[in-house]
């Protein structure tokens, strides 16, 4: 091993030390770069699943749909740790988070019916019954649209090389600045504007999604000061963990896991950023799993009794919420959801959905998600009868159940087959895949450089990879029109804002002197 020390002139004018680590004599690898033996193994699968399906026909399926999302699941998952490995800032890429979570979701999700008891297996059927000919269309849609998104990720490094990072690229001054300022502003739109409007304080009033991302600033604060109190700063720290409780226990009153387990998430990726090891990384999943399924029926329970009262669950105010969940911490249980049944594995499986919408294709009725997609890049205040473009779940729903009380999905990779059959796949898995190594090189720039104005756009593109069990539209397609602005947005403030931040340190040294 050979380790060189550099020194370079960055963007703020101060010189910064760094040091690449790489076998002797050869390159440093590119994080970001899928393994040879990933995609290999990738293709052979897909080549395997047809080879069978086409020799041996429906003896074969069963065994299919138990051997390929294990090995999926399994490749993907060695291809995030090669990833966290040769690089820990990968964590905040899209395409570490993509494969995370098509390994969770349409890998052991997609073998949560075997291990299910009958009684629960009705329950997750209820849904959608699928037959074994379609679970193993929607795992080779999975598969080959997994080979997609990564072989496009192999082209865009080739084409678009990446040096290897520096060491020593964060700025430690900056980061509690705009800790700061990124926590004030995003706790105050999501105490004044996104957990009222979750709390039926607006009625039915529709709130610009440009606004509400504002509201996810306070995940960016949270990381920043928490990366910052995780290094001696016991005082900060403290603070911290104030406001981690404080946001997890708005985002349990909202009944909405992503609002409760982001701050979660974001405090322990700060913990791992402070010293990466593996020992770290097992125990930071352990405990985000544990949350996971700790939240997962409290959530059920929430959402179910203001359905079962106001047939919907973007009802009831504060203390109506705070009640419910008061209940749940003494021992209520809706009879659907006992001590005894594994609702937690049930919400991880998308196979009920994803057989549906593909369903849906081959039954002659595509898919919304191309016509949605044109008004997403219309501003509402252009477009004031704009569509709610969330409302694609509701539709979903109705279509599967008959009821659009509640919102489902059926993933990035089903999506795009009904919206188009295999061309859609091939379509939107190259869009995803050029759009994810564009997403994480980015990620990976801004915290190598300390640009800290511009995190908000890595952990917007996160959530883009994180979100593979949601809807193309939503999801990809309109997240990245409010990316692009939101980029534009950043880039005009960027200057003005550094200056303000070198101008307060000024003033502060000669307080000082």
């Amino acid at each position: 091993m050979t380790m060189t020390l550099r020194a370079e002139s960055e963007t703020l004018g101060e010189p910064q030390i760094g040091f690449d680590v790489s076998p002797r004599g050869e390159p440093a690898r590119d994080p970001l770069r899928p393994a040879w033996w990933e995609l290999c193994s990738i293709g052979l699968l897909i080549g395997v699943i047809l080879a069978c399906d086409e020799a041996i026909g429906a003896p074969a399926h069963d065994g299919l749909n138990l051997a390929a999302p294990a090995i999926l699941m399994i490749m993907l998952a060695l291809g995030a740790l090669r990833m966290a490995r040769l690089e820990p800032r990968s964590v905040w890429s899209s395409l570490y988070w993509f494969r995370l979570a098509t390994a969770v979701y349409f890998g052991f999700g997609s073998l949560v019916p075997s291990l299910l008891d009958p009684i629960s297996l009705v329950t997750l059927n209820h849904f959608y019954e699928a037959r074994p000919d379609e679970i193993l269309k929607l795992n080779l849609v999975v598969a080959v649209s997994s080979f997609v998104v990564l072989a496009c990720a192999s082209v865009a490094s080739i084409l678009f090389p990446t040096r290897p990072l520096r060491a020593g690229g964060e700025y430690d001054e900056n980061r509690l600045f705009f800790g700061i300022l990124f926590a004030c502003v995003g706790y105050t739109v999501k105490m004044l504007v996104e957990a009222p409007l979750t709390f039926g304080a607006f009625g039915a009033a529709a709130v610009p999604g440009a606004v509400l991302q504002l509201a996810q600033l306070s995940a960016v604060g949270l990381y920043l000061l928490a990366a910052h109190a995780l290094r001696g700063n016991r005082p900060l720290l403290l603070v911290v963990l104030a406001l981690l409780g404080a946001d997890m226990f708005v985002g349990a009153l909202e009944f909405s896991k992503f609002a409760m387990l982001l701050p979660l998430m974001m405090f322990l990726l700060a913990w791992l950023a402070s010293r990466m090891t593996i020992a770290r990384a097992a125990l930071a999943t352990g405990v985000f799993v544990a949350a996971y399924s700790s939240a997962q029926p409290f959530i059920e329970f929430g959402r179910l009794s203001l359905e079962r009262k106001y047939t919907t669950a973007s009802a009831g105010d504060f203390g109506e919420r705070f009640e419910i969940a008061t209940q749940y911490v003494n021992g209520a249980r809706h009879d659907r959801y006992e001590e005894d049944t594994p609702t937690g594995m049930m919400r991880l499986s998308y196979v009920s959905a994803g057989c549906f919408a593909i369903s849906r294709f081959d039954s002659g009725s595509p898919g919304p998600s191309l016509d949605y997609a044109l008004a997403t890049l219309v501003p509402r205040f252009l477009w004031p009868q704009k569509p709610i473009i969330t409302d694609i779940g509701s539709l979903f729903n109705l279509m599967a159940t008959g009821s659009s009380k509640s919102s489902s999905a059926p993933g990035y990779f089903a999506d795009a087959y009904w919206a188009a059959g295999w061309n859609g796949v091939l379509l939107f898995s190259t869009l995803i895949g050029f759009l994810f190594a564009f997403y994480s090189r980015f990620a990976l720039h801004v915290l190598e450089n300390g640009r800290w104005l511009l995190i908000p756009l890595a952990l917007l593109s996160l959530k883009m990879g994180l979100r593979v069990d949601g809807a193309l539209v939503a999801d990809v397609i309109g997240a990245s029109v409010i990316w692009f602005w939101a980029y534009v947005g950043a880039r005009l403030a960027e200057r003005p804002v550094n200056g303000l931040m070198q101008l307060m340190e000024s003033r502060m040294r000669e307080r000082l002197q």
